[in-house]
């Protein structure tokens, strides 16, 4: 249902501002839980990114903290 809310909000838009308006009225106060992405996929390529030595980088590229990265190579 929400997705065919979506499709004709942005469907009848012609532009960005108009699009959020239209989704804006037709889900305004509804909570959407919109995932960022697949974690299995993303954890997998932390892994193999990982050297031993490039936390920084990996951290920098993937937006995680240092935490995180202990936790998806353990």
């Amino acid at each position: 249902m929400i997705l065919e809310i979506l499709k004709a909000a942005i469907t009848g838009a012609t532009s960005p501002d108009e699009a959020v308006k239209n989704i804006q009225k037709s889900l305004g106060g509804c909570e959407i839980y919109i995932p960022v992405r697949d974690i299995s996929t993303r954890n997998r390529q932390i892994s193999d990114m990982f050297n031993g030595r490039n936390h920084a980088e990996v951290c920098r590229k993937y937006s995680i903290s240092l935490r995180t990265l202990y936790r998806v190579i353990n």
